[in-house]
């Protein structure tokens, strides 16, 4: 739910954001939220003229890889938690 609303939010403020030149954002995300957020990001890119959402998605470790290693990253999207981290 909480990958749901983080969506939602990052979708509502680059809405919000969006000028009138082109602007293309970066999304990575983890596989297990591919669905909701391509329809979001369809929903973007048919909305705005100029600007759209492009995703990468990939393991939620390796998601956060690539969106810290991407100065034109936009949102990160994936779990609080890596699976990989021990539970405490």
């Amino acid at each position: 739910m909480m990958k749901i609303l983080a969506n939602l939010f990052c979708f509502g403020l680059l809405t919000f954001l969006c000028g009138a030149h082109a602007v293309e954002y970066r999304f990575y995300s983890a596989a297990g939220v591919k669905v909701p957020l391509i329809e979001l990001s369809q929903l973007f890119n048919q909305a705005q003229s100029g600007s759209k959402i492009v995703n990468y998605f990939d393991t939620a470790g390796s998601a956060e890889k690539q969106f810290l290693g991407d100065p034109k990253s936009a949102c990160l999207v994936t779990t609080l938690t890596p699976l990989s981290s021990p539970a405490s």
